[in-house]
């Protein structure tokens, strides 16, 4: 049954574009449309017809429901995530781990990467490898370009789909492709779950000047550092970046970036990464995707974004045996890439709904249960990987 529900998801993906693609064409949103990039811009040796024709063809889709308010939250299902929590919490950390040690091989067709392998060069890492059939297509001068960057779907009950973006950390000639990702579709919110260099390894070119009131230019784009806003959670920067085309339409950006999460861990605590989570969901205007990267997009980035598609998704929780990375496996290859993530990713959801006052006294000695033993997990599994890096020579960017 679940087999067949991840079927029907991915389907649903591929003709969710194409219709959204359509529609575009056929009438022009109600809301301020994403501002079209100099190549879509009229020109005055062509007629007005071809033209507006040309700029609504290249116009980006909306990723939302136009009738979706900014802050209207999402309503979670509850009836279907506590029996489901209640269960994994029983069972514990190993059960789930046995799960995901069991999990089945996709059968992997070559026409899924077409993309991804022609342009190696525009790659960070050799796997995982980016499906096409959820990939971001860009637009303007850049819209046949590749970008390694997959659409993330969080379905709630009684409403369209909420898209986001999983993305590998840019490389420093990805980075007008990013820019122009984040201009196109009119993103609010840049959440980076690594520093630039980690243990002398890059994780992502950086993107934005390092001070206050600087300004540089990347292809067509200029990025200016506006101000850094107080922290809102401990050890979260958050910065106002202005992102500039080549005409001077500008954008305004929030950048997050969280410092507590070196690549292969994960926290022994999910409190804060929850804390930033209900701050993003509170503050952010629903009604525009959220970019999420760390070095790969499938690591960090899609734990962190696994918790909104988990907590908004009604019918991934049916099943006592479900494994929670395959939801978001369909839309991006090869997301949460290790069992440590996979448990984290638990751990959050629980820490969440505890939160929320969704547990009973019944299930109050399950919660503190399943907290310590994926603490202990966590803490060992850390420890192994700082030993393993430490033994390393350090590489050379």
């Amino acid at each position: 049954m679940y087999t067949c529900f991840i079927t029907i998801m991915t389907l649903f993906v591929v003709i969710y574009q194409l219709i959204i693609g359509c529609s575009e064409k056929k009438k022009s949103p109600k809301t301020a449309a994403p501002i079209a990039s100099p190549a879509t811009k009229p020109s005055p040796s062509i007629s007005k017809d071809k033209a507006k024709k040309e700029i609504e063809e290249e116009s980006p889709p909306t990723l939302f429901d136009d009738s979706t308010k900014k802050n209207e939250p999402y309503k979670i299902p509850y009836d279907t995530l506590i029996p489901w929590l209640a269960f994994t919490m029983k069972y514990g950390v190993a059960n789930q781990l046995t799960l995901y040690e069991n999990k089945p091989d996709y059968v992997k067709r070559r026409r899924w990467f077409l993309a991804f392998d022609k342009n190696p060069e525009l790659n960070r890492y050799k796997e995982p490898k980016c499906y096409d059939f959820t990939r971001i297509r860009l637009f303007g001068d850049n819209k046949k370009q590749y970008i390694n960057a997959s659409h993330v779907m969080s379905v709630s009950k009684g409403r369209r789909s909420q898209m986001n973006i999983l993305t590998q950390g840019p490389l420093s000639n990805t980075i007008p492709h990013f820019l122009e990702m984040i201009y196109d579709f009119n993103v609010e919110f840049i959440v980076m779950l690594c520093s630039f260099i980690e243990k002398g390894v890059e994780q992502s070119a950086r993107y934005f000047p390092e001070k206050e009131g600087d300004v540089e230019k990347y292809g067509e784009f200029e990025v200016k550092y506006l101000k850094k806003e107080e922290d809102p959670v401990k050890n979260v920067i958050w910065t106002k970046l202005e992102i500039k085309d080549l005409e001077g339409n500008a954008r305004t950006v929030n950048h997050i970036q969280v410092t507590w999460w070196p690549d292969k861990t994960a926290p022994e605590d999910p409190k804060p990464t929850i804390e930033l989570y209900k701050w993003l969901e509170k503050t952010r205007d629903l009604t525009h995707p959220m970019v999420v990267h760390c070095d790969s997009g499938v690591g960090r980035s899609a734990c962190f974004l696994g918790i909104d598609v988990l907590l908004k998704n009604r019918y991934i929780f049916k099943d006592s045996n479900t494994r929670i990375d395959q939801s978001l496996r369909m839309c991006r290859n090869g997301a949460i890439d290790s069992p440590l993530l996979q448990m984290f990713l638990l751990a959050c959801l629980i820490e969440y709904c505890y939160q929320e006052k969704k547990f009973g006294p019944e299930l109050e000695a399950s919660y503190k249960g399943f907290m310590e033993e994926y603490k202990n997990y966590s803490k060992k599994m850390n420890e192994t990987t700082n030993l393993k890096t430490q033994s390393e020579p350090p590489k050379k960017i």
